[in-house]
């Protein structure tokens, strides 16, 4: 891998990174001097730049983009927001929140895929010998981790964003019970918390930008604040951070694709930045929708959903709802405009293109992927036998990742060994890196 190196600008920063790299587990290297001929083989450090926090300070951080470029993505999911926080359900009365030391700064790096996290500094050159920030596979790695540590207790009052963990339970002394197992199985990897940013037996906290109650759903009101105090956005930069900001909370803003149009209008190569009344209208009221927008209510899985849809010359909107207490409650919003040859379609034709939009939107990705393989299945007079992958090596060879046989996870949950877990997960040394 030949990569071209690239200066370190500092800019006043040297007493903080003097500073933080006390606290970062690298290890210090001399470059080697290869013949010429050799030259394209030398993997060169990546360069590092200083991030400042919203606190003042500032957080050095290894510009990889170059070796990600040429990285081979881990075959792991990162969890679905929406998906994630619809799983938590009704019924919760007591939430905690554990947030993992350093997340990635626990999972060591393979010896051979260490020079791989090469960076420079004015100090001299440094590799990681654990998971830095910032390459393509560290939030894929830590995922899979995460679910063999948690395996069996994920979505069961269990939720994981890579190094976020959400407790809930309907009673405080369940809730004591699920913690201690979480606690257990997080120590026997290994693994700690950061206690200041934990949060226990709450009735209501944040968590991943939303905040949690008995009762729901609801925006992170300093997140909300971000999005009313944005000023008037001058070019599509700017458009785009507040569609940004204003579009991650999409699911509590009803028709909101419909009402973002002029905005999203704006965005496209051939449409010059003016602001017109009808963005600013937009604008202003996507911020008053979201100051006060609706509590979403936790689904409770046991009882009917009610499914509401409408569309419009330019989109589509559809509202979750569940009947609780003799009220129908919204569990959810969604909305998108319409295509440039859908705007063409009869009123009834867009009614029903709402319809099912609504119903794919609403029906979680697994169920929709099954449902496909059965229909084509169905095509066929088929008789699927169980073949285990040693039976079926070429096949099996072709079709998969390296991932952990049962026999291995098992002898995971009985080893404290970190390493015991990573070595389970065999990824090739790219991946590991």
């Amino acid at each position: 891998m030949n990569l071209t190196p690239v200066p370190l600008e500092i800019r006043g920063g040297v007493p903080v990174l003097n500073f933080e790299f006390t606290d970062l587990p690298i290890r210090e290297f001399d470059l080697p001097t290869p013949p010429p001929s050799a030259q394209h083989h030398i993997a060169l450090p990546s360069p590092m730049i200083l991030v400042p926090k919203k606190d003042g300070s500032f957080r050095p951080v290894v510009d990889y983009r170059k070796l990600n470029a040429v990285t081979i993505p881990e075959p792991f999911p990162i969890p679905n927001l929406r998906l994630l926080l619809q799983d938590i359900g009704s019924g919760n009365l007591v939430f905690s929140t554990l947030d993992l030391a350093k997340g990635f700064l626990q999972v060591p790096v393979a010896k051979e895929s260490r020079p791989l996290t090469a960076f420079s500094t004015h100090m001299g050159h440094f590799e990681f010998l654990r998971t830095p920030f910032g390459l393509r596979n560290s939030p894929l790695t830590f995922s899979r981790l995460m679910s063999i540590v948690l395996s069996g207790m994920i979505n069961d009052q269990v939720m994981v964003y890579l190094d976020d963990i959400l407790i809930c339970s309907p009673s405080v002394s369940e809730h004591e019970k699920k913690l201690r197992q979480v606690f257990e199985r997080l120590a026997s990897a290994g693994l700690t918390i950061n206690p200041g940013k934990c949060q226990f037996f709450r009735s209501e906290l944040d968590f991943l930008g939303h905040t949690l109650t008995s009762n729901g759903i609801a925006p992170n009101q300093n997140k909300v604040q971000a999005v009313i105090d944005f000023p008037r956005p001058q070019n599509q930069k700017d458009l785009k951070s507040f569609l940004g900001l204003s579009g991650f909370y999409r699911p509590f803003i009803k028709d909101y694709g419909s009402i973002a149009q002029p905005l999203t209008t704006l965005l496209k190569k051939d449409v010059p930045f003016v602001w017109a009344k009808e963005t600013e209208d937009s604008f202003l009221q996507l911020k008053a929708l979201l100051a006060n927008a609706p509590v979403l209510a936790f689904p409770d899985f046991e009882l009917p959903f009610v499914l509401t849809t409408d569309a419009s010359s330019v989109g589509l909107g559809a509202t979750l709802h569940q009947k609780v207490n003799g009220k129908l409650r919204p569990i959810a919003f969604a909305s998108r405009t319409l295509k440039p040859a859908e705007r063409s379609y009869h009123t009834t034709d867009r009614e029903l293109l709402a319809i099912t939009y609504a119903l794919r939107h609403f029906r979680e990705d697994p169920h929709g992927r099954r449902a496909r393989a059965i229909e084509v299945l169905a095509e066929y007079d088929v008789t699927i036998v169980y073949l285990p992958g040693r039976q079926n090596v070429v096949a099996d060879a072709l079709s998969r990742a390296p991932l952990p046989s049962p026999a291995e996870l098992q002898a995971c949950k009985s080893t404290p060994s970190l390493l015991a877990l990573l070595n389970v997960m065999k990824p090739e040394p790219l991946r590991r890196c």
